[in-house]
This record gives C-alpha cells, structure tokens and sequence, in this order.
C-alpha cells in the first residue's frame, strides 16, 4: 500500500510540472542558431564576416526568396562563430545561411541582403546544416568530383616543341594531337557568382611559386602569358616557360621533377585579406616524365574552410 502511495505521488508531482509550463504561441516561439566556421583568414583591419539567414516568405500573391541579417561573425581561437536568436517563423521558412564579407563602411543590417562577397554557405536540413564552397550559394559544385590533367609542351615557341619539357598545359592531348580540357571545376563566370572568384596555376621552381595563368573557365586560355612565346597557344590553360626568367632562373627551361598545383580565390572587397587561398590539385611532374603524355593531377580540398549550424527551438516557457 505504501508503495501505491509513493507512485501516485511521483504521478502527481509530474502532472503538476508539466501543467506549471507554458506552451509557447508561435509568435513567441524563439530558435536559437548557433554557427562555427573554420579555415578562414583574418579579413583585416576595415572588412568583417558576416552571417545571412535566407528564408521563403510566403504569402497570398506566391513565395518570396528573402535575406535576414544575423550579424557579424567574431574571432574565437581559429574559428568563427556566431549565435541568433530568431522567432520561429522565420526558421520555418529557412532555406540556408550565407557567410559574406563586408567593408566596415556598409550598414549590413538595413541592405536586404548580403553584398557580392560570399564565400561561403549551408543549406538548412532538419535543423542543421554544414558549410561549404560548393553550396548552392555559393560555387554550386561538388568539388569532390574535380578532376585534373595535364601534359608538357611549348606551343608557343619558334620553331614550336624546340625544348618541350619547358611547358605545362592543362588538358588531354589525344592520338590525333587534338587538345581538350583536362580540368574539370566550376565556371566561375557563372551567373550571381561576383567576378573576383579565380583559378590560378603553379609550378614551383626551388623555392619560388611561378603562374601559370589566372583562369575562370577550363575550357579556354588563362588570362597571362608573361613566360610564353609569340605562337599561338593551346586553348586550355598553361604556360610556356621560354623567355622573361626572374632572375637567378634561366628559360626553356625542363619541368620534370617539379611541383605544379591549381589554387582557388575568392572574391573579397578591395584592401581586404583574402578570406582563403585554397588548393584544389597538386602534382608532381614525373622525374622521366615524356613529351606530350597526359598525366593526372590529384584532387586535395581537403583543406578548405567548412563549419556547422544547429538550430534549437524553445516551445515551452
């Protein structure tokens, strides 16, 4: 009998807490974001991250895509974080959250939207997202399926082939000598993407990095050519290393044994530090390497910024 007691009691004293809660009205439900962002720089003295939350407003006339602004994200150790509270009406409708950067000299929170340097986002799924480069927001790519090639030669120079090995072009040279892009990435001129985003080639002689081309597109010319010839080029991106050496360098040159590598930059605001200067292949030219032999480059983002947001909501007060 005693022990009926007891359990009636613990019973009772459980009822009574859960009535003594409140169940929260949706206006007066409250979500709390929490981010972390990893792998970004300092973005100097006059420029700052900041959060976007994107979320669908519907209403009679149809559904309207709109920007909320979150705040400024701050330095914790090697992070980047940030946490919002926000009603949950809001969260409903979410559909990602854009990290950008901003001059201090831009009011953020009465723009709409965040500015043409973003650089990073999450899609939200089940409370929780994961960010990226390839985010929708962002590069919209997979870039777990990047692919590179290359091959030596010197177009360029004249008579052209004189010393082949002084050359590196990024494509795929078939058995009938035709060229065709031996990089698969992003467009980077592709539409809502700002134009500061770019791909840059390297080759690396002792210590010192040389470029072998700023490029947007894979599948055509990179934007230098300050070491080639005066011949026409490949269509695909690449240099010749024939003439105008730095000094204590001589061209032609032989690349066999060097290091090669295709970086990523973002598109970030004038007179601030790049938030992240990634590389996406390395290779290393084979020590016998031949003329005019395709060779694969290796797929490394894995060292590119990512983070985490989680979303909790309160519905009892």
């Amino acid at each position: 009998m005693k022990k009926m007691i007891f359990i009636l009691l613990i019973v009772a004293f459980s009822f009574y807490r859960c009535t003594d809660n409140k169940i929260l009205t949706p206006d007066e439900r409250i979500s709390k974001i929490d981010l972390v962002v990893s792998g970004l720089n300092d973005p100097g003295a006059s420029t700052r991250y900041e959060a976007w939350f994107k979320w669908l407003n519907k209403t009679s006339t149809g559904d309207l895509e709109k920007f909320l602004y979150l705040g400024e994200l701050i330095a914790n150790g090697s992070n980047y974080s940030l946490s919002k509270s926000l009603n949950l009406g809001y969260i409903q409708g979410g559909l990602s959250v854009v990290i950008a950067m901003e001059p201090d000299s831009v009011v953020s929170d009465t723009a709409g939207e965040p500015g043409p340097y973003r650089i990073i986002g999450a899609e939200l799924e089940a409370n929780t997202g994961t960010f990226t480069l390839g985010s929708g927001e962002i590069l919209d790519f997979d870039f777990s399926t990047a692919t590179g090639m290359y091959f030596l030669d010197t177009p360029t120079q004249n008579p052209p082939s004189s010393t082949p090995k002084s050359g590196i072009w990024f494509g795929i040279l078939d058995t009938t000598a035709a060229v065709t892009p031996g990089l698969y990435l992003q467009d980077l001129t592709k539409a809502g993407l700002s134009s500061g985003w770019s791909y840059e080639g390297w080759v690396l002689f002792g210590t010192e990095w040389l470029s072998t081309g700023k490029f947007k597109k894979y599948d055509i010319k990179d934007e230098g050519n300050p070491y080639s010839g005066f011949l026409p080029s490949y269509n695909v991106p690449g240099e010749d290393f024939i003439r105008n050496a730095p000094a204590g360098l001589t061209f032609p040159t032989d690349l066999s044994g060097r290091d090669v590598k295709i970086n990523l930059t973002p598109s970030y605001p004038p007179g601030a530090n790049a938030p992240f200067i990634i590389t996406i292949f390395e290779g290393k030219v084979p020590e016998t390497a031949e003329v005019q032999q395709n060779y694969p480059l290796e797929n490394v983002l894995a060292n590119a910024p990512g983070g985490s947001l989680k979303i909790t909501t309160t519905l009892y007060n």
